[in-house]
């Protein structure tokens, strides 16, 4: 479980993130949305470690990892996974290296390497591809191999920034539907960084709306569009197809998109 608890986060003296509260359960992708600059990605980065929160509190797994004084567990204790837009797979090694230096970093025997490793590719599909280069690689087995990296260390929570936003509507969907059964399969709480209405229609199962770094709405699907607590609420909720209404839980996406 993801747990943040009225966090903030500044930068020369402004507040990026502002009193953020929401919570993912374990096996829970939870869909962070919002204007550009809103804040997301410091938000991200604040779960990770990577940039420390000057107020709240952040709770991994049920453990406090920061309380807003101070960092209680380093990042690379956290053991949260991050999947970014670039993927940052290290293009001098096979898929197979790739998904090996973070098991050698953390001390892993090479058998225990091999057998998990295996069967990280196996999830994903691309086990017969293990010897190959990224550069040998389509976008999209690309992507399936950074899902791949991040399972492999077996983390407590995952944090997806627009990984696929360079990637086709066919190729979106099917790592869409990949990522959802590996995630609720295995228990793991997910935050998934999107400015796409229908990958957050598709794939979310709750949806945190942050604006000027402050969480404006924060529900289901059938709660954002049934009672949108701003107009950026209201057009995404359009966006994505669900349908706003008043006084009633509306949501009409095609089975396709669910």
């Amino acid at each position: 479980m993801i747990e943040l608890e009225h966090v903030c986060v500044k930068r020369q003296g402004r507040a990026v993130v502002d009193d953020a509260s929401f919570s993912v359960a374990d096996g829970e992708l939870v869909a962070l949305v919002g204007p550009s600059g809103s804040g997301k990605s410091t938000l991200l980065r604040a779960v990770l470690g990577l940039d420390p929160p000057h107020a709240g509190r952040i709770l991994v797994g049920g453990a406090c990892v920061s309380d807003g004084k101070r960092e209680l567990v380093t990042p690379e204790a956290r053991n949260v996974a991050m999947v970014f837009q670039d993927l940052a797979l290290w293009p001098h090694m096979s898929v197979k290296g790739n998904l090996e230096f973070g098991l050698k970093a953390r001390g892993h025997a090479a058998a225990q390497r091999e057998a998990r490793v295996q069967q990280a590719l196996e999830w994903v599909s691309m086990a017969d591809k293990s010897e190959r280069s990224p550069g040998e690689l389509s976008g999209g087995e690309r992507q399936r191999v950074a899902i791949a990296r991040a399972l492999v260390l077996d983390p407590r929570a995952i944090l997806l920034d627009e990984p696929l936003a360079n990637l086709d509507i066919a190729l979106k969907a099917e790592i869409l539907a990949v990522l959802a059964t590996l995630l609720g399969e295995r228990g793991i709480p997910a935050v998934y960084v999107t400015h796409d209405p229908w990958e957050a229609a598709r794939l979310a199962q709750r949806v945190a709306v942050l604006e000027a770094g402050r969480v404006t709405q924060w529900g289901t699907f059938e709660e954002l569009a049934a009672s949108p607590s701003t107009s950026f609420v209201e057009a995404f909720a359009r966006a994505a197809g669900w349908g706003v209404a008043s006084g009633s839980s509306i949501r009409d996406l095609p089975n396709s998109a669910r």
